[in-house]
C-alpha cells in the first residue's frame, strides 16, 4: 500500500503543473550536489582546479564542475574520477533532463491552452456559455456591440474546444477572434462556474451546448450556481444576464413560480424563448432581413372598425418554429373590426391532427372559446368545426381569432388549390410563413408556391437558419421579391428588442400611475442606470415581465390602426380612438390570459362573484379570471371601479412609451 501511495505521488508530481516540475528537478540538481559535496568532505578529496590552483575550492568549483562538462580537463590528479562522475550527472541533468522537462512544460501549456484548460484573471469581461449555431451571431452581435469594444469575451463549452475554435475561426473576423477565450467546463460545476469569474463579469449570455436534451434544466441550474457564486464573493451589483431557453414547457413553469430569492437577488435576468424571440423579431419588431429589407407586417392596410379585409396567416410546418410563429401572430393580430372579419391563422402540415391535439394540450383554456377547424386532404372536402367547451356559451363570442388546421404536405395539389383560394380572396390580408425541418425543404417549399403568390407578391416568410445563398441570389430576381428569410443564426439572436424597452417603460408609467393617481411626466429615451423604472421592471414576477411584454409587442398594430407609426411623434387619442383601442387591448389581453392557462368562469362563479366582488381574488388566484368576458359585459372591481379603465390607461400611456 505504502508503495502504491509512493508511486501515485510521484506520478502526480510529475503529471501536474509547470511549478510542481521544476521544483522536483531544481530539489534532484540540490541533491546531487550535496550528495557529492558531502562525498568530497568525507573522504577529503580537493575540489581545487588546475587553473586556479585552488587547494580545495569552494562550493562554485562544484557547480563549476556540475554545469560544465569540458571542465574535467581542469581537474587535478586527486579528483579525477569523482569529478568525472559530477560532470557525467551535470551533462545527464541540464542536457537531456532540461531540455525534456522544458519541452514537456511548453507542450502541456499549449495542450491546455489547446483544450481549454487554461484560466485567466478577467475583469469587464463577457460571458457566453454554450456553443451551437447561435452562438457565432451572439459573438458578432457582442464583438461589434460599442459598449463592449474592448470586452474580452469568455466562451465556456462542454463540447471539444479545438472544433468550436476552428469553427469561429472561419466564422469571426480576426479582430473579434482575439478577444475570444475558450474555456472547457461545465456550467453545472460549482469549479467550472468560478473559472469564469461571474463576479467581474460585465454581462452573462446563456445559450447552452447543441444537442442537449435537457438543455433548458441546466440553465435553471446554472443559474443558482451563478447566482451562488456572486454571492459568496459579495458582487457589488446585480450581474446581467440573459438565457435563452428553447422548450415551451420552461414557459408554463416560470408563469408558475418565479424565481428563487438568491437568483433574483444577484442576477438581472432576462429570459427569452429561442422560436418565441424570433417570432417577436418577425411579427412585432419591424425586422429587417437579408440585405436590411424591411419585413412587411401582417396588417399591410390599416384595419378601422368599418373594414371588411382580414389578416390571414398561413404557417407550413408545425415545427417549434412554426407553432411559435403562429401563436406570436394570435397575441398581436387583434383588430377593431373583429365583429366583422375574425383574424385567421392556418396551419399546413403532414401531421397536422396530432399536432393540433398537443396544441390543445398545451393550451386547452384558449381553445375552449376560439373558433376552430379541421381539414384532411384526401379526406374532407371542407372544413370540419371543432367544438367549444359548453360550460362558456353562456358568455357568447370571446375570441377574435380562428384556428385552422390542415393536414397535408405543403406541396400537394390540394393544399396549391387552397393557397390558389386564399389568395384570391380579395378581403384577405394573406401572409405565408414556411417553416420547414430544414433549410432545403424550406427553400422547396417557398419557391414552389402557386404562381399567383408571386404574381400578387403576396409575403413569404422563410424560416433560414443556415446559408441564405440561393434566397439572396432569388431576391434578385423581381418575381420572388415577396421571399423573406428569418432566423439566420449568422445575424445572431435578437436579444435587444425594442419591445423589451417599452415593456419597462410600460410597467413604470402603469405603476406610476396606481401610485400617484395621474401619468407620469414621459421618461427621458436615455436612463441612467439608477432609474426607478429600472427597480420597478425586476420587482416583477418573470410571468408579469413577459405580460408586460406580450403587450408591448401589440403596440405597432394599435398605431397602424389609427394611421400613426412608432418612432415619430405620437399625437394623443381621439375619445373615439381610444375606447376602440381599450376594446382591442381586451381582446388581447382575453388572448394573453387564457395562452396562460386562466379559464373563463362558469354561470355559477360569475353569479357569485358579482355578489361578493371581494370574492374575484380567490377565484383569480386558482386561474379563474371573471374579466375573461365580452368588453362591455366586464365587471366592477372590489372597489366598484369600472375595470375598462385599465385598459383605457395603457391607451393613454401608449405615445409617451413608443414615441
Amino acid at each position: 500500500m505504502m508503495k502504491t501511495n509512493l508511486k501515485l505521488s510521484i506520478d502526480r508530481t510529475l503529471s501536474g503543473g509547470i511549478v510542481r516540475q521544476l521544483g522536483v528537478f531544481i530539489l534532484f540538481i540540490l541533491i546531487v550536489l550535496l550528495s557529492f559535496r558531502l562525498l568530497f568532505l568525507l573522504f577529503d578529496i580537493p575540489l581545487s582546479r588546475a587553473d586556479t590552483g585552488d587547494e580545495y575550492g569552494t562550493f562554485w568549483n562544484l557547480l563549476y564542475f556540475f554545469s560544465d562538462g569540458g571542465s574535467q580537463t581542469n581537474a587535478v590528479s586527486g579528483n579525477r574520477v569523482p569529478v568525472y562522475l559530477l560532470s557525467i550527472f551535470g551533462s545527464v541533468l541540464l542536457g537531456g533532463v532540461l531540455i525534456s522537462t522544458l519541452s514537456n512544460i511548453f507542450e502541456r501549456r499549449v495542450e491546455k491552452v489547446a483544450s481549454g484548460k487554461t484560466h485567466y484573471r478577467l475583469a469587464g469581461h463577457l460571458i457566453v456559455v454554450g456553443y451551437r449555431p447561435a452562438t457565432i451571431g451572439l459573438i458578432i452581435q457582442l464583438g461589434n456591440d460599442s459598449a463592449f469594444l474592448r470586452s474580452t469575451i469568455l466562451l465556456q463549452t462542454s463540447t471539444d474546444v479545438a472544433s468550436v475554435r476552428n469553427s469561429l475561426q472561419h466564422s469571426l473576423s480576426r479582430s473579434i477572434m482575439q478577444r475570444v477565450i475558450i474555456y472547457q467546463g461545465s456550467r453545472i460545476s460549482t469549479e467550472d462556474i468560478a473559472a469564469l469569474q461571474p463576479e467581474k463579469a460585465a454581462a452573462l449570455y446563456l445559450l447552452g451546448d447543441e444537442g442537449e436534451a435537457d438543455c433548458d434544466a441546466l440553465h435553471a441550474n446554472a443559474l443558482a450556481r451563478v447566482a451562488e457564486r456572486c454571492a459568496a464573493v459579495s458582487r457589488l451589483s446585480r450581474l446581467p444576464t440573459i438565457t435563452l431557453f428553447f422548450h415551451p414547457s420552461t414557459v408554463t413553469a416560470f408563469r408558475r413560480a418565479d424565481l428563487s430569492p438568491l437568483i433574483r437577488e444577484q442576477l438581472e435576468l432576462t429570459p427569452l424563448i429561442y422560436h418565441d424571440q424570433l417570432a417577436s423579431a418577425l411579427l412585432a419588431d419591424n425586422c429587417t432581413g437579408v440585405g436590411g429589407k424591411a419585413v412587411p407586417p401582417l396588417d399591410s392596410i390599416s384595419l378601422v372598425p368599418e373594414s371588411d379585409h382580414y389578416v390571414h396567416l398561413v404557417v407550413a410546418g408545425m415545427n417549434e418554429m412554426g407553432v411559435a410563429l403562429g401563436m406570436k401572430a394570435a397575441q398581436i393580430a387583434h383588430f377593431p373590426n373583429y365583429r366583422r372579419r375574425k383574424s385567421v391563422i392556418t396551419f399546413i402540415d403532414e401531421e397536422a391532427g396530432s399536432r393540433m391535439e398537443q396544441l390543445f394540450t398545451r393550451y386547452p383554456y384558449l381553445f375552449d372559446v376560439v373558433d376552430h377547424s379541421f381539414m384532411k386532404i384526401g379526406e374532407d372536402k371542407l372544413f370540419i368545426k371543432g367544438e367549444k367547451e359548453n360550460r362558456y356559451a353562456y358568455l357568447g363570442d370571446l375570441s377574435d381569432l380562428e384556428f385552422r388546421f390542415v393536414e397535408g404536405s405543403p406541396q400537394s395539389t390540394a393544399v396549391h388549390s387552397l393557397l390558389d383560394s386564399w389568395a384570391t380572396d380579395e378581403e384577405a390580408l394573406l401572409t405565408i410563413a414556411v417553416c420547414g425541418e430544414d433549410a432545403p425543404q424550406s427553400v422547396s417549399w417557398s419557391i414552389h408556391m402557386p404562381g399567383i403568390i408571386f404574381d400578387k407578391q403576396i409575403p413569404i416568410f422563410v424560416f433560414q437558419e443556415e446559408s441564405v445563398s440561393i434566397l439572396e441570389a432569388m431576391a434578385d430576381d423581381g418575381r420572388y421579391a415577396n421571399i423573406y428569410p428569418f432566423g439566420m443564426v449568422s445575424m445572431g439572436v435578437p436579444l435587444h428588442l425594442r419591445t423589451l424597452d417599452w415593456a419597462k417603460r410600460l410597467n413604470w408609467v402603469y405603476s406610476c400611475f396606481f401610485r400617484e393617481g395621474r401619468l407620469p411626466e414621459p421618461p427621458p429615451r436615455e436612463l441612467p442606470p439608477f432609474h426607478p423604472l429600472f427597480s420597478s421592471w425586476h420587482k416583477l414576477s418573470i410571468a408579469d415581465q413577459w405580460s408586460n411584454i406580450s403587450l408591448a409587442e401589440s403596440y405597432p398594430v394599435k398605431l397602424r390602426v389609427t394611421g400613426r407609426q412608432p418612432g415619430t411623434k405620437i399625437t394623443p387619442f381621439t375619445p373615439e380612438e381610444r375606447e376602440m383601442l381599450a376594446e382591442v387591448e381586451h381582446n388581447r389581453w382575453m388572448t394573453e390570459r387564457l395562452m396562460i392557462g386562466y379559464r373563463p368562469a362558469t354561470a355559477e362563479e360569475r353569479a357569485l362573484i358579482t355578489a361578493h366582488p371581494e370574492s374575484k381574488k380567490s377565484f383569480k388566484n386558482r386561474f379563474v379570471h371573471v374579466d375573461i368576458c365580452r368588453y362591455e359585459e366586464l365587471l366592477p372591481d372590489a372597489q366598484g371601479n369600472d375595470v375598462r379603465d385599465y385598459d383605457r390607461i395603457l391607451v393613454d400611456a401608449l405615445p409617451m412609451i413608443v414615441t
